[in-house]
């Protein structure tokens, strides 16, 4: 019912990194009423955001959840390097008369 969709895509020498959404699925829709006009300011709530990184020669990695707090991601200049993201104000339901930022950075298992 609303489709998923790439954010982004950032890429350094050695991998290739997507940010997406999945989706919100039609159950999801029937069930929380989000048809209806009034609750389409609820679609965050059910937006599940992800990173996945591909590594030449060896493939995808799992799906990495990006927390909602985050809004977007700036830019990612290596996978190996500390990136910026934008905090998600409405979701946390915080307006501010300014804007905060995280630093970020992927650590491997």
């Amino acid at each position: 019912m609303y489709e998923a969709g790439i954010r982004g895509i950032y890429s350094d020498q050695e991998h290739v990194i997507v940010s997406y959404h999945g989706g919100i699925d039609g159950d999801t829709f029937v069930n929380n009423d989000l048809m209806e006009r009034e609750n389409s300011p609820r679609y965050p709530e059910f937006l599940k955001n992800y990173l996945k990184i591909y590594r030449h020669g060896q493939g995808w990695s799992n799906e990495l959840i990006i927390p909602s707090k985050i809004k977007i991601i700036l830019n990612i200049e290596s996978a190996d390097k500390p990136f910026y993201a934008l905090r998600n104000d409405d979701f946390i339901g915080e307006e501010q008369d300014y804007l905060t930022f995280y630093k970020l950075e992927l650590m491997r298992k």
